[in-house]
Formats: C-alpha cells, structure tokens, sequence
C-alpha cells in the first residue's frame, strides 16, 4: 500500500460522505428515511495540479497504475495541508477514475479524483479456505474473477512468484503480506520475487480472467526469511 505522492493540489474540492439509508414511501403518501450504518462512505476529494515537473506527473500516474480502482492507499499531510478537511479513522482512499493530464503549451495540469471509505478488516478463512504456500493453484476455461487466501508465514523476507497464463491474457494482483499487480499479461512459467510489505502471513491472489477458454495458473512461495 504505497502512500499517494507528497505532492501539493494547487486547488481541492472536498465532497463530505454520506451515510447509508433507504427512502421508503408510505401508503398515505409520506417518505421515510432508514438509516442502515452509523459509517459514512465515499468521502471524495477532487485534485488539481497545475505545472507539475515530469517526475511528479510520473510519480502520480505511476501511483495510479500500480493501485488502480482495487487497492486502497493513504495520503500525505501535504494533499490537506492548509485546510479543514478531515476524514475518520481507519478510512483508507481508492481512485474513483484515472487521473486526466490537459497539456497545455508550456504547462501542464492533472486532475484525479479519490474517495475514502472505512477499511473492514477479514477474518482468515472468510473469502474461502486458507491454502499453504507452494501448492499450485490453477483454472481451466475457468472465465470471471477467483480470489484464494494463501499462508506464506509470519515475518519479513521474499516470497517467490510464479505465475502462468498462457495465450489468454489474465490478470493477476496479490494484496495482504504482499502488494503486486501483474496487469494483464499472457506467458508461461513467469517467476518474482516479491519483497512482503508486512510481518502477516495472509496473501489474498485475485485473479481477473475475462475472456472464455482462458487458463492460468500460479504458485506462491513460502516466506524466505531475512538473516540480520
């Protein structure tokens, strides 16, 4: 969960959340609001930047593709810096589209657009059964979105990667212990070592597979210790 650029917004606008709740009209023609959590959501938060130097405009577009609309991210004290804007505890922040670069001669402005909502934490085992590290996991034609929880054990170390789909281009991110994003690719036997992020032992793969007939597979590793 790489922090978004330290960067300061030349202008923001700040959208408070709202809280969920259902109108719901009566037979003699009243409305009734129900109120369904005490949580608001989709705090948004638009940025403008305005003549940004080519490494901070690659740093915000980089950001972007590597967390995309899946992977939440927090933010720096320099995007509020100087205003009231304040968000609960625990909220953590998603892209709602990709950031929009206008290139005018000589300057250069981008706007992008986030909202933050609260971060839930998942109980082991709660999407599906928690699998060991170095078994091989694997679909055939198997078309739409597959999420396992795979145990690479505790502590801080690398974790080996590997990964196949073929001819079919899939799509595979890990999230958790560790934080990766493949994009969609196509190609055989394809290995990474990933550095863990943190001292879990939880890795969540979700593997985007689109297209009818695709088939892929992957293997993550057990957790190879740092020697201090």
């Amino acid at each position: 969960m790489a922090t978004f650029p330290a960067l300061k917004p030349n202008a923001r606008t700040f959208i408070p959340g709202q809280k969920a709740n259902s109108h719901i009209g009566t037979f003699d023609g009243d409305e009734l609001s129900v109120l369904h959590t005490n949580a608001s959501t989709k705090y948004t938060l638009r940025l403008t930047f305005t003549g940004m130097t080519n490494d901070e405009h690659f740093a915000l577009v980089n950001h972007y593709i590597n967390h995309d609309r899946f992977v939440p991210f927090d933010i720096p004290a320099t995007i509020t810096a100087g205003s009231n804007i304040q968000i609960p505890a625990g909220y953590l922040w998603t892209y709602v589209s990709s950031p929009q670069t206008d290139y005018s001669p000589g300057l250069v402005v981008t706007t992008v657009e986030i909202e933050a909502t609260p971060q839930q934490a998942i109980a082991p085992g709660a999407l599906g059964p928690v699998l060991e590290c170095n078994s091989s996991q694997s679909a055939s034609g198997g078309q739409g979105t597959d999420v396992r929880t795979i145990n690479v054990g505790y502590g801080l170390g690398k974790v080996k990667f590997t990964w196949s789909a073929f001819n079919i281009a899939d799509r595979f991110v890990l999230s958790g212990a560790l934080n990766y994003d493949t994009g969609f690719v196509t190609g055989e036997n394809q290995i990474i070592d990933l550095v863990k992020i943190n001292e879990s032992n939880l890795v969540t793969v979700t593997v985007y597979a689109p297209t009818t007939s695709t088939q892929w597979n992957y293997t993550v590793g057990c957790t190879r210790r740092f020697i201090y």
